[in-house]
């Protein structure tokens, strides 16, 4: 799903929104009689369930959002939103399933909501149905055509099938309707990064991170992009950002260690790749750098044991016998080495211009 505050979220504020809005209001109506009061005062059960969902006690706002639904007398249209509710609790629960069917039900009874199937396609976007997700995304957007977080969604979907150009179409409206969000904004910097145009990536993450500070993610791709011109130093700067807000994410140290790397600071690369294996000790990722980088330190002996895992754990990762390939050459055992370049090859083409070096 779409980084950053998603439609359902800022649903779930304008609910809160108007749960306080009630309370003000009974504040300026002192002299109403009582049972009036209490009858403005008193939240729907969707209300609730949205008020559970923004505390993050989302268990008990599925069991109110149920408990609303049995209601015989809601018209289609209300029993669809309160359905749509529920669903992205049960996203959030990890019942895929149960959202998924909740979603369906939800655009059966009211097949003129937009939310809804945004929020489906965007389900479904994270199942890897990507045809069937750009379908609710282009439903959305028919019946809502100024559905900012429809476009930015489908944009991903577009990304994921490998079609950036059409990706960053649907950004950019994404931008005009809602130029301060971030997400439109990172997702059109990892488009023109996949097009080969890093200056304007560059430019797109930089407005990302300005409209939020915290917003780790574009921190990480703008590192990427800076990478790519050869922006060592500040590609470093942006992914330390990016770890103090997500201290956890292995995926962020693996692209730092790279950074290091090739700024020439190879123990700091060692250290952050090793992170990335503590973190996740499956790390695939972790183990090619932290080889690829003994390598670069002569550390040999480490450095095969490093892609020898990597290998072990995806056999079919041209990088790892790249890699490996490379650090055989540099420990003077070229022939030994050739065999793991045409692996390399086989597994990736256009990997041919790169490992070449390594026979």
């Amino acid at each position: 799903m779409t980084s950053g505050r998603t439609e359902e979220d800022l649903a779930e504020v304008m609910r809160g929104f108007r749960a306080k809005l009630v309370c003000v209001v009974v504040g300026l109506l002192g002299a109403m009689p009582v049972h009036a009061a209490d009858a403005i005062s008193t939240p729907s059960p969707a209300e609730e369930g949205a008020a559970h969902l923004i505390r993050g006690d989302v268990t008990k706002a599925v069991e109110i959002y149920s408990a609303a639904l049995k209601d015989t007398g809601l018209p289609n249209d209300r029993r669809a939103t309160i359905l749509n509710d529920r669903a992205v609790a049960n996203v959030r629960l990890g019942e895929t399933k149960a959202a998924l069917e909740d979603y369906n039900h939800a655009v059966e009874l009211f097949p003129e909501y937009p939310v809804a199937y945004n929020n489906r396609g965007n389900l479904l976007l994270a199942l890897g149905q990507l045809g069937e997700a750009t379908k609710d995304f282009d439903r959305a957007l028919m019946l809502a055509p100024g559905y900012a977080a429809a476009y930015s969604n489908r944009g991903n979907a577009e990304m994921k099938l490998g079609k950036p150009e059409a990706a960053v179409a649907d950004f950019t409206k994404a931008i005009e309707l809602l130029p301060a969000s971030a997400p439109p904004l990172s997702g059109r910097g990892l488009a023109y990064l996949a097009i080969g145009k890093p200056h304007a990536a560059i430019r797109d993450f930089s407005r990302a991170v300005s409209a939020d500070a915290r917003f780790a993610s574009a921190y990480r791709n703008r590192a990427e992009a800076r990478v790519a011109i050869g922006q060592g130093d500040d590609a470093i700067e942006d992914l330390s950002r990016a770890i103090a807000f997500d201290a956890d994410n292995g995926e962020l140290y693996v692209v730092r260690g790279y950074a290091y790397l090739l700024n020439g600071n190879t123990a700091s690369a060692i250290k952050d790749f090793s992170r990335a294996i503590e973190l996740d000790p499956k790390s695939r990722e972790g183990y090619e750098g932290r080889g690829i980088a003994n390598g670069v330190a002569e550390a040999f002996d480490d450095a095969y044991a490093d892609l020898n895992r990597a290998i072990e754990l995806d056999p079919r990762s041209p990088v790892a016998f790249a890699f490996r390939a490379f650090i055989y050459k540099q420990n003077g055992q070229s022939d030994i080495g050739a065999k793991d370049v045409e692996t390399a090859i086989k597994l990736d083409p256009e990997l041919a211009g790169s490992v070449v070096g390594a026979r």
